[in-house]
C-alpha cells in the first residue's frame, strides 16, 4: 500500500484477502471501520475465519489455489457493472493493458515455443491497451 492509512475511511469497498487487519493493524484497521459507518464495504476472503471476517460485510473462505480466479470475477463484475472510478483507473492503473491476440497457453507451454530450438519466441508476448476497458478485440 503507498497511500497513508487514513486513506481507507474513504474508500467504497475495501477487499482484504488473507489477513487479519483487525488484530494485526487495529490501529489501521480503525479507518476501515469508519469507512463502513460511512456505508462502503468490507471482504474478507480468507479460509480462515477471523475477527476482521466477523466484522465484514462479506467473508468468502476460499480454498488454496482458488484466490486468483476469485479476483479475476470481481474485477470482471466492478467492470461490467460500472461499480469502478474509470477515471483512475484508466489514467493510474495498468488495468487498460491486455495481452494482445496470438498469445496463447496450451499442453503446459505458452505460445511461441519452437520445440525443435527449446526457445520461445515472444513476440506474440505483446501487450495492448484498451483504454475504454470494455472495447471487443
Amino acid at each position: 500500500m503507498t497511500n497513508h492509512w487514513n486513506d481507507l475511511q474513504w474508500t467504497d469497498c475495501a477487499l482484504i484477502m488473507g489477513a487479519n487487519p483487525a488484530e494485526n493493524h487495529p490501529i489501521s484497521f480503525r479507518w476501515l471501520t469508519k469507512a463502513k459507518e460511512k456505508g462502503g464495504k468490507i471482504i474478507s476472503v480468507d479460509p480462515r475465519y477471523t475477527l476482521t471476517s466477523a466484522v465484514s460485510d462479506l467473508y468468502a473462505p476460499l480454498r488454496s489455489g482458488t484466490d486468483i480466479p476469485f479476483v479475476g470475477g470481481m474485477i470482471k463484475y466492478a467492470i461490467e457493472n460500472n461499480l469502478i472510478h474509470k477515471e483512475y483507473v484508466v489514467k493510474y492503473t495498468n488495468a487498460s493493458f491486455i495481452v494482445k491476440e496470438g498469445y496463447d497457453f496450451k499442453d503446459g507451454l505458452f505460445s511461441g515455443y519452437d520445440e525443435a530450438k527449446r526457445v520461445y519466441d515472444k513476440t506474440k508476448w505483446v501487450i495492448e491497451t484498451k483504454p475504454r476497458l470494455m472495447e471487443n478485440r
